[in-house]
């Protein structure tokens, strides 16, 4: 594969593209040869392709075009055209065909040829050309043209000529078509001779051509009579003459044609010479008369003259082009070559109308070279523009001189100077170079001038750098600038000096020096800017000593000469061995930024010491009046003694106070497993411990879990303080856990407040202790939790002194029997019980009796424990005052100092809020619960309602036992008119219907019965009632006057399940409540469907239902989903006598159809498109329908179409809903089979398989009866991970409009089927679907249902 891609880009010229590209790609194979070409111009686009492909007695060429230029599309080019010519050989015959095509036209032609019977000469000829192409319909040639012909070849001897000879005849545009061909053969001589008839119009002409050593003639004639060759300019007669001589130095050839009329003559000589001296000359002449080919703007006479000279250091060569006598194209190129010179010539020029506005009339370049004095030079003309461009340059022994020109009159070039003229001279003498540039642009001079003198680049020496530039532009630079560097370099230091100016003076000057000594080393730097800023000179010095293992670095800086910023550092390292020792010290001046900087003299010194047992670390830092000393100590005494850490800083004159000394000082001390002590001391002047916080904490030691001891001191007694301490011990035993705890807080006036507490579990109990205690322990709170077999008590006391006072909750469980009480525990006074719940199982019901008034039980509750509230609150008030008091006295102490006021202003404020808090404690808390709705719930509320329910209790019983009467209060309240007076109106109106029929003591035995059947039927339905409600009036009894509670239960039945709240409500729920709702949930229209069904059912029939392609209804009641399937499945059959067949089809297209036969007569239902197709199985064209797509023939106008046979065999279907029912009489007992089961009233073996043996599932039974197509597994169900709202507003929902028919047919298998059918994406099709089959099962059972409102389009 060869690929070639070339880009021009030019922006000189409008006439020429911006931009070109050409790309192509060569590939050759074995056979085979392509090609692609690609050309853009601008947006201009054209792109050619094709692919060559050859082999034996075969070949084919095919080719493309696209483009997108108007002049092309205007010259009737097709922006798109593709062209195919393939050619076959086999034997002896030959055919060749041609196409070409395009969006608007096609062009299509053949040629075959043909050999005849084996012996019999000639072959046989035949031609077609068929086009769309409205051009060539226009000059006459027809849209089809076919030809057949028959031509023979007769050779006579080896030594004689060959002849041809041959007759076509065909069609022309609905003409007959002859044409005959004659080409005798006369050895060097040809002459060929044709005829062409078509119709009236008539073509013959002749050739003959002759020729003999070094000579060629070429004569011919035609003749016709055709209106088309006439306008495209064929003129009626004409007459072709050619000759062709060859010459040793020269050829001449020449052709002449001419019409018969004169109106038409063509004359063309050419003559080739190319004589010894190496020179070639070409002319050819051409001349004519014919209109149509000036129109395309071919001159009538027009002359070429192409000379070549090629000769030993020169080189010549002209192109001219004559038109009409005058000179239209002159070019010219000439050359020469020498020993130490080139040169090499173009020009040119044109008056062609083609190129005018698009090419310049003149053009000539100029390229010479010349070694004597490295001098080139390069000229280019255009007309009146020029571009001039040359070089020289002169070399000498220490110098050399470089010169380049430039100039051009081009308006393209405008950004380039119309004159330019760059000198550069290089010179070195005496060890100075000298470097000199003068740039000419235009009228502006810019020179630059620089010499370099020293050792550079050896070093050490010395090294001088002079630079100086001159200019006239119009830039921001100034005209004269100038830069001097000098440097002096040596083994023991250097100096540098730099200066930039401009404006005939220094500007920016930089200078710098290093010394180096044996042990120092001095560096300065100075630097002066005239630049806009705060400072026009800057010095910065710097210097290094290291004398006997200390360093000492010293830097300084100054602005203007001012005072200079000072940094000093002495550094000293003194370790040995093991040990490290550093110290070292930092001053700092700030010099002239003293009064910006707002800071004085700054010295730091410390020391840092490590050993290996000891790190030890010091600092002291002083600046202005104020210092600061730290110090860090760590001790590493472990295993045997506790490590130590010391830590401590002193800070004077730091803070603004009146106290001008502040300290810290920690330690710590540990041995990092058990035992950990640590303390803090702040100091203020004249107090070393104004602030004290200590502590010492073990962990594990035996019983031991933890013991933590806090203290806190403030001055002036910091030994007296608040000391907090907490104990974790544990006691435990095997199998026994006992933990305790206690929590000390002692003030510092000596008041203390404990809280001890344990949790214990012995064998079978558990015992949970909080105690606290105030002072010397008189005063304690006790709360008590335990736990023994059955029972749970708690207990909450308070005592101070001899009196104690407590309440108890109990609460017990034995057998079948429940009791929880409250007591109330006064010492001195015998126990109160509050309140008591005792529930007990006897006599198969629950008892639940509560003993109690809630008034009262809260009334005591709130009195104790606003009594311990108060006790509580008033000790706390206590402590708080005397902690308030004592952290008063240290704020007072530590005021002057004041850092510490800080601390002391928190921790005063802490115990001021914790004396508001003791004193609205209780408050808060009493009003909580005086105003929580648990409060008015129970003393309010809860009272309330049960009276109110006692009282409705009551009412029940009084209205059950006058039910009639409580009717008519109930008819009266509702329609506003006595039930009596109602009654005795009918009554009267009956009375006086029956005296019109009969006599009077008729009618006054009608009255004695209907005043007896009153009486007796509100006696029964009294009775009814009591026995009815009798368990709701026995549950509950409530006395207000006793504060007591009674409700009796049913007992739940025996069993081995737990006594649980949820089972005992369920059960209560279930006695009570549910007959109530079953009463209220009765749906009498069902009830009565119920009934319909069982007198009305007949079982003298099978039935079974396919629903839409998925869901079916077996003859024993069954209702299966078959899943996706594909092929054929077959339904059932008649296996007896094959009186009728049902299958289920499937298409590749995912079509569901229901194939019916029965009587000759097939049915085709297509379910989902809700049409069928009904024919007869006899008819020939239809015995095999193809069911991938529904016949054109189907009906939709009918809503039910059914067929039946004489032996009780129906099966209809209903299109609207998309299902087919098969009906079998009561004879037909167990003749069918398939996929809708066995009709024999047997539900055990309706998975059977066509052997007889029964299926392990629906997969293996759908397999079984599949007719066609190659499926391997039926879909497999599966459980929907969330239950449809549509299922169970259809099979579930007892408001479902399918609910009458709940008690007729179970809904259950088609909620589970509705659950996994609408998994997927479509949810209310197939839910539809199965309440379709339902609707059509309820109907046979004497159920009329109105199809769901959802599902009212899917049956449309």
């Amino acid at each position: 594969m060869h690929s070639v891609t070339c880009i021009l880009a030019q922006n000189g010229t409008r006439a020429l593209p911006r931009e070109l590209w050409l790309r192509g790609r060569l590939q050759a194979q074995t056979g085979s040869l392509g090609g692609q070409a690609n050309l853009r111009a601008d947006a201009a686009s054209l792109a050619l392709g094709g692919v060559c492909a050859w082999g034996p007695g075969h070949g084919r060429l095919s080719g493309s075009l696209s483009h997108n230029i108007s002049t092309l599309n205007e010259a009737g080019l097709p922006s798109e055209a593709e062209m195919l010519l393939s050619h076959t050989h086999a034997a002896s015959n030959l055919s060749t065909s041609f196409m070409a095509r395009s969006a608007q036209a096609q062009l299509d032609a053949a040629l075959g040829l043909d050999g005849l019977a084996p012996g019999a000469p000639g072959h046989l000829l035949r031609a077609s050309l068929a086009h769309t192409v409205p051009g060539l319909r226009h000059w006459g040639l027809p849209f089809s043209v076919d030809g057949r012909g028959h031509f023979q070849v007769n050779c006579s001897g080896d030594a004689s000529p060959a002849q041809l000879s041959g007759l076509c005849w065909g069609d022309f545009a609905q003409q007959p078509l002859e044409a005959a061909v004659e080409v005798p053969g006369r050895g060097s001589s040809f002459e060929h001779s044709g005829r062409i008839l078509v119709g009236p119009t008539s073509l013959s002409y002749s050739v003959s051509c002759c020729r003999r050593a070094g000579h060629l003639e070429l004569a011919g004639w035609s003749e016709h009579n055709s209106v088309t060759l006439l306008r495209a300019g064929l003129p009626r007669k004409a007459h072709l003459s050619a000759r062709l001589q060859t010459l040793e130095t020269q050829t001449e050839a020449s052709v002449a044609l001419h019409g018969g009329d004169g109106g038409v003559s063509v004359d063309v000589a050419a003559l080739v010479a190319w004589p010894m001296d190496g020179t070639l000359e070409l002319m050819v002449n051409a001349s004519h008369a014919v209109p149509a080919l000036r129109g395309l703007g071919l001159p009538f006479a027009s002359q070429l003259v192409f000379q070549k000279l090629w000769a030993e250091g020169q080189m010549h060569s002209s192109l001219q082009l004559t038109c009409d006598s005058q000179a239209s194209l002159v070019l010219d190129v000439r050359g020469q070559s020498q020993v130490l010179s080139k040169e090499l010539q173009l020009s040119g020029r044109h008056h062609l109308p083609g190129l005018l506005g698009r090419c310049p009339r003149t053009a000539s370049a100029k390229l010479q070279y010349s070694e004597h004095e490295a001098e080139s030079a390069i000229f280019v003309a255009v007309e009146e523009h020029h571009f001039h461009v040359g070089t020289r340059v002169v070399t000498a022994k220490a110098s050399v001189t470089n010169i380049i020109r430039l100039e051009q009159t081009f308006p393209q070039f405008s950004t380039l100077p119309a004159e330019l003229v760059l000198q550069t001279s290089y010179e070195r003498a005496h060890g100075t170079r000298t470097l000199h540039q003068t740039l000419l642009w235009d009228d502006h001079v810019v020179t630059f001038h620089g010499s370099l003198s020293g050792s550079f680049p050896r070093l050490p020496g010395n090294l001088s750098l002079q630079v100086e530039l001159t200019h006239q532009l119009p830039l921001s630079l100034p005209r004269h600038c100038s830069l001097s560097l000098s440097s002096e370099h040596s083994r023991r230091g250097r100096r540098d000096h730099l200066a930039v100016g401009w404006d005939g003076k220094d500007q920016v000057v930089v200078s710098s020096s290093l010394q180096l000594g044996r042990d120092k080393l001095a560096a300065r730097l100075a630097l002066a800017q005239p630049f806009n800023l705060s400072w026009s000179c800057m010095e910065a010095s710097g210097l290094a000593e290291s004398r006997g293992g200390k360093e000492s670095w010293q830097v300084q800086l100054a602005l203007d000469r001012g005072q200079p910023v000072t940094l000093h550092l002495t550094w000293a390292d003194r370790s040995s061995g093991y040990d490290t020792i550093w110290d070292g010290c930092l001053a700092a001046s700030p010099g002239q930024f003293r009064a910006t900087w707002g800071l004085g003299a700054l010295r730091a010194c410390g020391a840092l010491t490590q050993t290996t047992a000891v790190f030890s670390e010091q600092l002291d830092l002083s600046w202005d009046l104020r210092r600061m000393r730290q110090n860090l100590t760590y001790e590493r005494h472990w295993p045997s003694q506790p490590d130590q850490i010391h830590a401590g800083v002193v800070l004077e004159h730091v803070f603004t106070a009146s106290c001008a000394t502040q300290s810290f000082r920690g330690e710590v001390e540990t041995d990092y497993s058990h035992w950990l002590h640590h303390s803090l001391h702040l100091g203020l002047c004249d107090l070393p411990r104004a602030l004290s916080v200590s502590g010492e904490h073990t962990l594990g030691h035996g019983e031991l879990l933890l013991r933590s001891h806090c203290r806190l001191g403030l001055a002036p007694d910091p030994d007296h303080g608040l000391h907090l301490s907490l104990t974790l011990r544990d006691h435990s035993r095997p199998r026994t856990p006992d933990f305790s705890g206690e929590l000390e807080i002692l003030s510092p006036e000596a008041q203390r407040l404990g809280l001890r507490g344990r949790v214990s579990a012995p064998a079978s109990r558990c015992v949970v202790q909080l105690e606290g205690t105030a002072d010397d322990g008189n005063a304690k709170a006790r709360l008590s939790v335990s736990r023994a077999r059955g029972c749970l008590q708690a207990s909450v006391a308070h005592e101070e002194g001899s009196r104690q006072e407590s309440v108890v909750l109990r609460a017990c469980a034995h057998g079948r029997m429940a009791e929880a009480e409250v007591l109330l525990q006064d010492s001195g006074r015998p126990v109160q019980p509050l309140g008591r719940l005792t529930l007990q199982a006897a006599n198969q019901s629950v008892r639940l009796e509560a003993h109690g008034c809630p008034g009262t039980l809260l009334g005591r509750m709130e009195s104790s424990v606003a009594a311990i509230g108060s006790q509580v609150q008033t000790q706390l008030e206590k402590r708080m005052r005397g902690l308030d008091a004592y952290v008063e006295t240290f704020r007072r102490l530590v005021q002057p100092a004041g850092p510490l006021d800080g601390v002391a202003g928190p921790l005063l404020q802490l115990s001021r809020a914790g004396l508001g808090a003791a004193r609205a404690g209780g408050r808060a808390v009493a009003a909580l619960w005086g105003q929580s709705r648990a409060r008015q719930a129970l003393t309010h509320h809860l009272p309330l309602y049960l009276e109110r329910l006692q009282a409705g209790l009551e009412q029940l019983r009084k209205e059950v036992e006058r039910p009639l009467a409580t009717l008519k209060e109930a008819y009266l309240e509702v329609t506003l008119r006595p039930l009596d007076e109602v009654w005795q109106e009918r009554a009267e109106s009956a009375m006086r219907w029956l005296r019109a029929l009969g006599p009077r003591p008729i009618g006054a035995a009608l009255e004695l019965a209907t005043l007896q059947m009153l009486s007796w039927a509100e006696a029964t339905l009294s009775q009814a009632l009591r026995r009815l409600c009798k368990p709701l009036l026995d549950v509950y009894s409530f006395s207000a006057r006793n504060c007591s509670l009674l409700v009796t239960l049913p007992l739940l039945p025996a069993g081995d399940e737990p006594l649980a709240v949820a089972r005992v409500t369920g059960y209560l729920v279930e006695k009570l409540v549910l007959p109530f709702r079953e009463l209220y949930g009765t749906n009498v229209l069902a009830a009565y469907y119920r009934l319909k069904h069982r007198l009305l059912q007949s079982p003298h029939e099978y039935h079974a239902v396919v629903a839409g392609a998925r869901h079916v209804v077996t003859f024993d009641g069954q209702v299966w989903s078959l899943g996706v399937h594909c092929g054929s499945l077959l339904l059932a059959k008649d296996f007896a006598h094959n009186t009728f067949s049902l299958t289920l089809n499937r298409a590749g297209s995912g079509l569901t159809s229901v194939s019916v036969q029965l009587n000759h007569t097939s049915l085709v239902f297509y379910p989902r498109l809700k049409t069928y197709r009904l024919y007869e199985s006899s008819e020939p064209r239809q015995s095999c329908l193809h069911r991938d797509l529904p016949p054109p023939a189907t009906r939709r106008d009918v809503p039910r179409v059914k067929l039946a046979s004489e032996d009780g065999v129906s099966i209809t279907c209903d299109v609207r809903a998309g299902l087919c029912s098969v009906t079998l009489g009561l004879w037909l007992h167990g003749v069918s089979a398939g996929l809708l089961g066995t009709n024999d009233n047997e539900a055990a073996n309706e998975l059977m398989l066509p052997d007889g043996t029964l299926a392990h599932g629906l997969e293996e039974f759908g397999l079984a009866w599949q007719l066609g197509g190659d499926c391997r597994a039926v879909e497999k169900t599966h459980e929907c991970p969330r239950q449809s709202p549509t299922c169970r507003a259809f099979f579930q929902d007892p408001r479902s409009c399918l609910g009458n028919c709940f008690s007729v047919v179970d809904p259950t298998p088609f909620l589970s089927l509705c659950t996994q059918d609408t998994c997927g994406t479509q949810e209310l099709f197939p839910a539809c679907n199965l309440a379709a089959a339902y609707i059509h099962l309820c109907a046979r059972g004497f159920v009329p249902l109105d199809p769901p409102p959802q599902c009212v389009g899917e049956f449309a």
